[in-house]
């Protein structure tokens, strides 16, 4: 009971969707009971440069309050176009990593597949082929691009057919996709990955990685989590340079990421730093984006102007009013 007690006080300091998905979560862990050992493949990136794969999986069973267990030493063999390229044991935390030859362009689906006590359990993703000379943008899913109905897509198995995507963000993102590159980053349990990606899919958003967080632990302290991972995509991708989300945690793991901070859809935020800019809308964000693009398009110029703190000055608003808040001296 005394556990109980301090996860909810933890739970109450933390952001309405994260207490939302804990809720759900646990309320479907309590009538299936303990969770069924999942096998999630993370999308993998490859420039024209790499001449190897990196390849990851977690095998691991989701119980009740976000204690995770796990399958050390459980084989997962990676496969991409149909052959073999990688076998590696689960580590402690039920992750298995490895990277594996591999020639840009030879495929775009990883498949993993392990066993686990007698049973198989198998598992996919996309290989994207990337332009190292584009800006990657960085977008969060809910109240960002998603009005989310938790429950349905926590609680009923399937795809999420109840959340919508928020006016106007697909045709904004369809603009912005023409300079540059998109990862998908939620703190939405990993349970939920290939349900968010298949959400993507049909409500026909540009394609990109998608990234969610390994348990319920870190949806919960979601701002820590999206720092964790930024600083390891910006250190694979020096290229990550713009953020986009809509709540203050979004804000504060961009900014202290360095990365030009866009928020949409929250009147609420409030900021004093001069990367970041607010906007009423996602039609606002797009004409702002088609204003800068010479500089937001172009990462070699972005990243001189975020390091030398000159960005600010480089920024024009759109002609047609104050569809943008900037920060305040």
């Amino acid at each position: 009971m005394i556990g109980r007690v301090k996860l909810l006080v933890v739970i109450s300091q933390y952001n309405f969707d994260a207490m939302k998905f804990l809720a759900c979560s646990l309320a479907l862990i309590l009538i299936a009971g303990c969770g069924p050992v999942r096998l999630t493949v993370d999308d993998a990136v490859v420039s024209p440069q790499d001449n190897t794969l990196r390849c990851s999986a977690y095998l691991q069973r989701e119980p009740i309050f976000g204690i995770r267990h796990f399958s050390p030493g459980s084989r997962v063999d990676f496969i991409a176009d149909g052959k073999k390229i990688a076998s590696v044991p689960t580590g402690a935390d039920g992750r298995a990593e490895v990277s594996a030859p591999f020639v840009p362009g030879s495929a775009n689906r990883l498949d993993a597949v392990a066993a686990v006590d007698g049973t198989t359990y198998r598992g996919s993703s996309t290989i994207y082929d990337w332009d190292d000379h584009r800006t990657i943008v960085v977008i969060d899913i809910d109240r960002t691009i998603s009005r989310t109905d938790f429950d349905h897509l926590v609680l009923v198995d399937g795809e999420d057919e109840r959340s919508t995507p928020l006016s106007g963000s697909r045709r904004a993102m369809e603009t912005l996709a023409r300079d540059c590159h998109f990862i998908y980053l939620t703190a939405r349990p990993r349970f939920l990955l290939d349900k968010t990606r298949m959400w993507l899919l049909d409500e026909e958003f540009p394609v990109g990685p998608v990234i969610a967080s390994p348990g319920l632990r870190e949806a919960i302290r979601r701002t820590e989590y999206k720092i964790e991972i930024l600083a390891v995509l910006r250190s694979r991708w020096p290229t990550v340079l713009i953020g986009i989300g809509n709540s203050e945690s979004d804000e504060e793991a961009y900014e202290k990421s360095g990365l030009l901070t866009l928020l949409v859809n929250q009147k609420h935020v409030h900021t004093d730093h001069p990367r970041t800019y607010r906007f009423h809308n996602w039609k606002a964000l797009a004409r702002f984006f088609e204003t800068n693009r010479d500089l937001l398009a172009d990462p070699d110029k972005l990243t001189i102007a975020i390091k030398d703190d000159t960005i600010a000055s480089l920024l024009h608003r759109p002609a047609d009013g104050p569809a943008t808040q900037p920060a305040p001296p």
